[in-house]
């Protein structure tokens, strides 16, 4: 793992750089003004009739997440269910997010998975991200991240 501790700012520019490269359009989402919970990124992209839509925040430690995850079931109740929604962090240790998901007898995983968030590690030196729980619905998703599941599941393509 690269110990370069990277920004939110380049980890934020990382993923945008990926959407786009994928063919989505980056844009502002349908929020209430006076609703304070906008995501750190949102695109869409349209194949054969489909829409495909992703939303996420960026978050910088894994002490960070469980306010994440908080913010963007916030967000989920005013999108709608049919976005993917992902907390992205800079690359960390694994057995500390496995820990953090999985103290208080799987509190914050339960949530994860009830919501179906994702969770990715962004290495911007790498110009990589490994979805390290949960799989996009977009299968294109499949050609542009590495997927590691910290369950034991397997998410490879």
């Amino acid at each position: 793992m690269d110990e370069r501790k990277f920004t939110g700012e380049e980890v934020r520019t990382e993923v945008q750089r990926l959407l786009q490269s994928m063919k989505y359009q980056l844009e502002e989402p349908h929020i209430p003004k006076e609703f304070m919970g906008k995501p750190d990124f949102y695109g869409k992209r349209e194949e054969g009739g489909t829409t495909h839509a992703i939303c996420g925040l960026v978050i910088n430690d894994i002490k960070e997440i469980p306010r994440g995850v908080t913010h963007l079931w916030t967000i989920k109740r005013q999108l709608g269910e049919d976005i993917d929604y992902v907390i992205v962090l800079p690359p960390q240790k694994e057995d500390d997010l496995v820990g953090l998901l999985r103290a208080d007898n799987n509190k914050l995983l339960k949530k994860v998975k009830r919501e179906e968030f994702q969770i990715w590690l962004c290495n911007p030196g790498e110009k990589s991200i490994c979805s390290v729980f949960g799989t996009p619905r977009d299968s294109l998703f499949t050609r542009y991240l590495k997927f590691r599941d910290l369950e034991g599941e397997s998410h490879t393509s």
